[in-house]
């Protein structure tokens, strides 16, 4: 990335706090076909001038990189800077010849063309380059801009598990499909089967767990199925949202886990029910995903929990045509 001085921001860039949420909801609905890194190992960085990898994903039609930089700023700075990135920046696979090179980019100009960027607009910016599909079986990769002040990162470790066995979905690909899946079987079904409409927040924690702040998401739809001796989750397209649920053994609890690949880990948790149409779970995301939701505010340490909210929607007969998030509400206990 190449600039003037060396403090700046993005006047198009995403700042923190006001679109975290919607970071979130693009997390959890990511094309099933991307392959997702966030915050990757680097073996090694040279003159990324405060700009990190905030996330790498690999689809058929690009490896799209996401980075995130925080401004050098002194108190009472306005001044800015003047930033590109070099039309000249190319990724390739490390230890191969191979180049691949920038095909557009997102929230920052090309140079020569130069984007003026003042400390007073925003605290932090987040741009994104778009490179050449990566192949098969790559799991590492150098990300180039041989120019002055230029960014370079060597043995960048990518997900890139496109032999990665994928997950069965579900037979089922609309809420009215599940609705009669369930209401032919409503007197056989256990009882963390079924429609709930789930709800995340998040709690950022810090400072031996004081409270920062909490993120809510959108209600969604989802199916917990039995299959074999696990209740997998999916979302109301049927797809297998990655997590499921294990009845603990010689006790009537359950328990909870969410696959993660994005960072290569998992969280869990033990579900509580309040009563029969309500429970939740807590679980603490890895620190990786925590420092991505988080950003700008993020120090070592911190804590990001999640919790998950599942509320049943009762059976109804899948003739009568309703909006899963709406019916029989007032059926609900309260």
């Amino acid at each position: 990335m190449n600039y003037f001085n060396t403090k700046f921001t993005l006047e198009t860039g995403m700042c923190t706090i006001k679109i975290k949420t919607v970071i979130f909801f693009w997390i959890l609905f990511l094309p099933v076909a991307a392959q997702v890194t966030i915050f990757p190992e680097i073996d090694k960085a040279k003159n990324q001038k405060r700009v990190e990898i905030a996330k790498v994903e690999l689809t058929d039609a690009f490896t799209i990189i996401d980075f995130y930089y925080v401004p050098y700023k002194t108190e009472n700075s306005t001044q800015g800077d003047w930033i590109c990135v070099s039309n000249k920046s190319y990724i390739t696979p490390t230890g191969m010849d191979v180049r691949k090179y920038l095909v557009m980019a997102k929230n920052i100009t090309i140079c020569p063309r130069y984007i003026k960027v003042t400390t007073t607009e925003r605290d932090d910016i987040t741009f994104h380059l778009y490179f050449p599909p990566l192949e098969p079986d790559i799991y590492k990769i150098n990300i180039i801009e041989k120019e002055p002040g230029g960014m370079n990162f060597y043995g960048v470790h990518v997900n890139n598990g496109k032999d990665r066995n994928a997950l069965d979905s579900a037979p089922y690909r609309s809420q009215d499909a599940f609705m009669k899946y369930f209401y032919t079987r409503k007197n056989q079904l256990d009882k963390i089967e079924g429609l709930w409409q789930l709800d995340i927040r998040q709690q950022h924690l810090f400072n031996n767990n004081h409270y920062v702040e909490e993120l809510t998401a959108e209600p969604q739809v989802v199916a917990v199925m039995k299959k074999g001796n696990r209740f997998v989750t999916y979302g109301e397209h049927g797809e297998n949202r990655e997590e499921y649920f294990r009845k603990l053994s010689g006790r009537k609890g359950y328990f909870f886990r969410k696959e993660l690949p994005e960072v290569e880990s998992e969280a869990s948790g033990y579900v509580v029910f309040s009563d029969q149409d309500r429970f939740f779970i807590k679980y603490a995301l890895p620190d990786r995903l925590a420092h991505y939701y988080l950003l700008k505010d993020y120090r070592p340490g911190d804590k990001l929990d999640e919790i998950a909210k599942y509320t049943r929607i009762p059976i109804a007969n899948p003739e009568v045509k309703h909006d899963l998030l709406e019916i029989e509400r007032d059926s609900i206990k309260r």
